[in-house]
Order: structure tokens, then C-alpha cells, then sequence
């Protein structure tokens, strides 16, 4: 029978594995930790916390084994004495149970996710993306050409062998047709209207070279960032690494050019993410309203690129074109990334039609996609000079960008198409009763602000800043228009405005691994079974 966590048997399943300090010791606390993975945060007496987490099951039981495949890394890790200096690199496991397929990490306190710190303080230090180049070149050059490595890795797990290069997207089979989205079917149709984006992924496919072991699934949720990073840029030393990558569910042995496509993908998607994209916008005024410009990115992907060549030299003898090798993958990463959104039933929106349209520029014309994300070409990146990590913390943007030009950033995105109808799928008394709460409970207050009571409210020209001031008077209309649109739809319709009331209060359900992508297991195998026919 299948052991499944629950916040109800995690504290005895501690105990009966000998994680507990002594017999003493109980739960103070027990936080559920959003991921695909069933996650719990178990805060112990002693100010101790450890987060155990599970992979999802299936009805039967199965799972895919990701958990094990991580683990793989960590023993490879701990039994090389050439590797354990990159154990502080990556997070510390304190138990693995194969069985029940359960992971128990020390939870780190003085870290937080960079994703979350690039959210909530919106300012993109070039430093954290510099120490964030280094720490991935010390892990492929400990494993570059190891033949060894790879060996005794692919002797324990020989199915992950190579990436996925989107060959899902080639064919449609029946069982995909019952079990993706209408949105997932408009991203399959754009796909396949693009022979020279097909062509140039099955370029890209000939070219991979596996030679290290690389992470397979770089974001910013999978890299840690110390709280007091600014402190250890400034030690010789420090006694604590200032990046850590963890969830190395998806290790390969593979191209480390794929790792840093992944990095400068994330920066790309926080640009993308924030543009305000629809048929009644110019592509210029687009770019204008962007609450992340790529401006203010820039310096971070070139900081990132810079440290990684520079504590890695060797990776330009092997691979000379290595940079336009990394917007290949940059390209590849995005196309995954909307694949990631459609698998877990998320919508398929203008937004996504523009990471779209992006990845395909960087896939089929490499070369003009250095000159526009990196403000320069691949040989005057590579001629740069990297300052020591040691004086990283000393460095301001406007030090050393002064030769970057932002580049004409409209040809990366090229004209949209038209935004996805926001009431396909409702019935009609359901849009009664939204239409009727969104009259009563939906306002717009005179500074612009948009606010219900149930959703945390949206401040425009928190947004944009001056920059807002600076619109005529049609493009601020136009520009609050489309934000008013946006946060209906997320409100009513795709259910990203969470409600914070809701969020702020403790949940009365137990907390239990029940979920399958994203969805109670009984209602997916229901979902399932109905799109089958059966």
C-alpha cells in the first residue's frame, strides 16, 4: 500500500527514520510549500526546521522518480572526494527513502527563493547574477569530460539520457488530444506553422553535446540567495556560499551551454512577463509600458555571462561559439517554459504568444538575438574584462554598461495575434453571477488604483513610476484600460489573483499529498477518463 505524506503521519514518519534530535522534540508548526512536488515545512522545538517533501502519486501508486534521480546527484556528490566542495553549493539532504519516495532537507533559514527576491524588490543587482555565473561554472568544470562521472551515473539511471527538444510538438496522438487544453492547442497550431523554427530545433538538437553534469532545470524558485549576501561579497572567505541551485530533480549529463540558456531565459521572462501586449497597443508602446524594461536586465545577463567565461575560460577552446550557443537554448527554454504552463492547465494568453515569438528569434537568428539581449556582440562579450567575484559587491550598473545599446528589442517579438476570447467556457449563469460581483465589488479609485475586497488591489502607477506621468493622456487611458482588462481576467478567469484573505487565514483541510499536476487525483482521473471517451 502506498505511504502518503500527510501533515497528520509526517511527525511520527520523522521519528520512526531517526530525524528527530530526541524523543522530546515535536511540531511546532507545519507550512504547506507550493510546488509540483507534495511539500511540508515542519518547524521542530529548537528552532529547527526541515522541509520533507514527496513526489505526487498517481492512482495506482506510481510515481515518475524524480525524487531518486536527484538523489543521485547528492551520493555522486558525497562520494567523490574531488566533489564535496560543491555540497554547499546545493541544499542539504539528511535522508532519502527510495520507497516511499520522501526527501528530507535541513531547511535553511538564512535563505530565501531569488525568484522572491527579485519580486519583491524589483531591482536586479548585477552582483547576484555575477556569483550566480560563477557557482554554475564551478559545477561544470568539476564535471567537465569526467567520463567516470558520467559513467557511474548512468550505470545507477540510464533512462534520462538526453533532453526534451519539444518533440511532443512535432505530433499530436490521440491521448495527447484528452489531456491538454484548448490553449495548449493554439500553442501546438503556431508551433507548427514555423518549418525554420522546427528546422532550426532539430539544428539545435544535432549540435547538443553532453559533456558535464548540468541542473536541466534552471529558474530563479531553484537557486537560493543568503540573506546577507551583500555581507559575504565583501569577505575574502565566506562562510556561507552566497547562491545555492537546488532541485536537481532534472540533472542531465548534457550541454552546460543549456544551464545558462535556462538563467538568461528567466531574466527574459521577467521582461516579457511584465509587457502590456494587445491588438489596440503598438509592439513600441508595449516596450514603453514595460514594468521590468529589458534595460534594467541587461546588466544582469551580461554580469551572469561575463563570470561564467571568466571562471570558466576553458569552455570557449571546446565550444568557440558558445554564446550563440547559449541563445539557442535561451530559445529552446522559453518554448519549455509555455509547455510547463499548458501541462499544469494554465492559459494560453498574449503573454505566452510573445514568449513565443521571442524563443523563435532566438532559435533562428542566434546572432541578432546576442546583439539585442546582451546590448553587444558575442566577441566584444567575450573580450570583456570580469573584475575579481571579491569586488563584485562594489559594482553599479552604470560602471559597466557604458558600452551596452539597447537594441530595437520590437523585431525580437513581432506583431501578436489577437487576444484570446476572456468568456470562452463560462456558462451563462456563472457570467451572471461574476458580472453581477464584479459591479458591486470591482472599483477603480482616483489614483488609479484597482481594488476589490477579496484580492489584493493593483496600483497602476506603482507600476510604471514616473514613467506613467510621462504617457499622454490616450496612452495612460489605453494603458489602464488594459490592466483593468488583465486584472479582471485574472480575477474571474484564470484565478491568478489569489484571494488574500484567504492566503492570510489557515486552511481548515489537512494537508496530505492528494494532488496530481495541480489537481485532486480522484477529479484528474474523472478529467481523464471523460476526454477518453471511456
Amino acid at each position: 500500500m502506498t505511504f502518503r505524506l500527510a501533515e497528520s503521519n509526517v511527525l511520527e514518519y520523522l521519528s520512526q527514520h531517526h530525524l528527530l534530535l530526541d524523543p522530546e522534540e515535536s511540531v511546532e508548526n507545519i507550512q504547506s510549500k507550493t510546488s509540483k512536488n507534495f511539500n511540508l515545512l515542519v518547524h521542530l522545538t529548537g528552532d529547527r526546521s526541515l522541509l520533507v517533501k514527496q513526489e505526487p502519486h498517481a492512482a495506482s501508486g506510481q510515481v515518475n522518480g524524480d525524487l531518486s534521480h536527484e538523489w543521485m546527484v547528492h551520493d555522486l556528490i558525497r562520494s567523490s572526494s574531488e566533489l564535496t566542495s560543491l555540497q554547499p553549493l546545493l541544499s542539504e539532504v539528511v535522508h532519502f527513502d527510495a520507497q516511499s519516495s520522501i526527501m528530507v532537507c535541513r531547511y535553511l533559514h538564512e535563505y530565501s527563493d531569488l525568484g522572491d527576491y527579485y519580486h519583491d524588490c524589483k531591482v536586479y543587482p548585477m552582483a547576484i547574477a555575477a556569483v550566480l555565473g560563477k557557482t554554475l561554472a564551478v559545477i561544470h568544470q568539476s564535471t567537465m569530460n569526467r567520463v567516470d562521472y558520467q559513467a557511474k551515473l548512468n550505470a545507477i539511471d540510464p533512462t534520462r539520457s538526453s533532453t526534451d527538444f519539444c518533440s511532443a510538438l512535432r505530433r499530436l496522438t490521440p491521448d495527447m488530444l484528452g489531456s491538454i487544453t484548448n490553449g495548449a492547442l493554439k500553442f501546438y497550431e503556431l508551433y507548427q506553422r514555423y518549418g525554420e523554427l522546427q528546422d532550426a530545433i532539430a539544428h539545435l538538437k544535432q549540435i547538443y553535446s553532453p559533456c558535464c553534469l548540468i541542473h536541466h532545470d534552471l529558474k530563479f524558485d531553484n537557486v537560493l540567495l543568503h540573506d546577507q549576501w551583500q555581507t559575504l561579497l565583501s569577505e575574502s572567505e565566506p562562510a556561507s556560499a552566497i547562491v545555492r541551485v537546488i532541485d536537481w530533480e532534472k540533472w542531465l549529463w548534457g550541454d552546460p551551454a543549456l544551464d545558462i540558456g535556462e538563467m538568461i531565459a528567466g531574466y527574459l521572462k521577467l521582461w516579457l512577463k511584465s509587457l502590456v501586449v494587445s491588438r489596440d497597443l503598438s509592439i513600441s508602446l508595449s516596450l514603453q509600458l514595460a514594468s521590468v524594461p529589458l534595460s534594467d536586465l541587461q546588466p544582469s545577463m551580461v554580469a551572469c555571462m561575463q563570470a561564467y567565461l571568466s571562471a570558466f575560460p576553458e569552455i570557449l577552446t571546446q565550444f568557440p561559439d558558445f554564446v550563440e550557443r547559449v541563445m539557442r537554448f535561451t530559445g529552446l527554454a522559453l518554448l519549455k517554459s509555455i509547455q510547463a504552463h499548458l501541462y499544469y492547465y494554465e492559459p494560453f494568453s498574449n503573454t505566452s504568444i510573445c514568449l513565443f515569438q521571442v524563443a523563435k528569434t532566438l532559435l533562428c537568428n542566434p546572432d541578432n538575438g546576442v546583439l539585442t539581449v546582451f546590448g553587444m556582440t558575442a566577441d566584444e562579450l567575450v573580450s570583456l574584462l570580469v573584475l575579481p567575484m571579491q569586488t563584485m559587491g562594489e559594482l553599479e550598473p552604470d560602471l559597466s554598461v557604458e558600452s551596452l545599446k539597447l537594441q530595437d528589442q520590437s523585431h525580437l517579438i513581432g506583431q501578436t495575434s489577437g487576444q484570446i476570447s476572456l468568456t470562452s467556457g463560462l456558462e451563462a449563469t456563472a457570467q451572471a453571477s461574476l458580472l453581477d460581483d464584479l459591479a458591486h465589488n470591482l472599483h477603480i479609485l482616483p489614483d488609479g488604483t484597482l481594488s476589490h475586497p477579496s484580492y489584493m488591489p493593483l496600483v497602476l502607477s506603482g507600476i510604471l513610476g514616473d514613467r506613467f506621468l510621462s504617457l499622454s493622456s490616450e496612452q495612460q487611458h489605453t494603458y489602464m484600460r488594459r490592466q483593468l482588462r488583465d486584472y479582471i481576467y485574472d480575477i474571474y478567469i484564470s484565478h491568478e489573483q489569489e484571494a488574500w484573505q484567504d492566503s492570510l487565514e489557515p486552511s481548515s483541510e489537512e494537508l496530505k499529498n492528494d494532488r496530481l499536476r495541480g489537481l485532486n487525483i480522484e477529479f484528474y482521473q474523472r478529467l481523464q477518463q471523460s476526454n477518453s471517451g471511456r
